[in-house]
């Protein structure tokens, strides 16, 4: 407080100046650090993941551009049950995602200075996008009478519970028999969008990608 206002003069010693020196990019770097036996051969691989992540995050934009139509064209009046539970499950999947970094939805909404009901009033129109959407894909499903087989039910069942680094049946004992039923009806609801990306009419640029 003192000093507030005032001009300093600091002395200060510079015991060391340092470079970063970068490795040399060599065939031997590669067969160390990206398991490729020769720079080009790296330089392809690269390329063919940047490619291959382009069209994962293009395939994606798609999907939820088709869904906003979809949801666009409905004319629903949503019961507020519906929109609440959604709200529910979002709270749930945030305290979920904020364990995986070690954190609990408590100390989130301290740090935050938020409380649950500021999240859900955040989260609120999302809540209406999601149950809007879910509704069209389902109505979709029935009417295309699409539905997921057993054994795609187990194996969503199979690598959820690896997710969670637990074996199926643990899995399903911890969660109820609920678990069955949300995993079939979001297969359901992912195969009627995949009819709806079948039928739709899609133009595809390919892009170049540099390494």
């Amino acid at each position: 407080p003192e000093l507030a206002g005032k001009a300093v003069q600091a002395k200060v010693n510079v015991s060391g100046l340092f470079r970063k020196k970068l490795p040399d990019v060599t065939d031997e770097f590669c067969k160390t650090y990206f398991r490729a036996d020769t720079v080009a051969r790296a330089k392809e691989d690269i390329a063919k993941r940047l490619g291959e992540s382009k069209e994962r995050n293009a395939d994606a934009q798609c999907r939820e551009a088709l869904v906003r139509q979809v949801v666009a064209e409905m004319q629903v009046d949503l019961p507020d049950v519906l929109v609440e539970q959604e709200l529910d499950t979002m709270m749930r999947e945030m305290d979920h995602d904020l364990q995986r970094d070690k954190m609990d939805l408590e100390t989130y909404l301290k740090r935050s200075r938020k409380t649950q009901e500021d999240i859900r009033k955040e989260l609120r129109d999302s809540a209406i996008s999601r149950v809007k959407s879910k509704l069209a894909l389902r109505a979709i499903g029935d009417s295309e009478k699409i539905a997921p087989t057993p054994e795609e039910i187990q194996k969503e069942l199979e690598q959820v519970a690896a997710t969670e680094g637990k074996e199926v049946e643990s899995f399903m004992n911890e969660v109820g028999s609920n678990a069955k039923l949300f995993v079939e009806d979001y297969l359901k609801r992912r195969k009627a969008l995949d009819f709806v990306v079948s039928k739709a009419k899609i133009q595809i640029r390919k892009e170049e990608v540099a390494v």
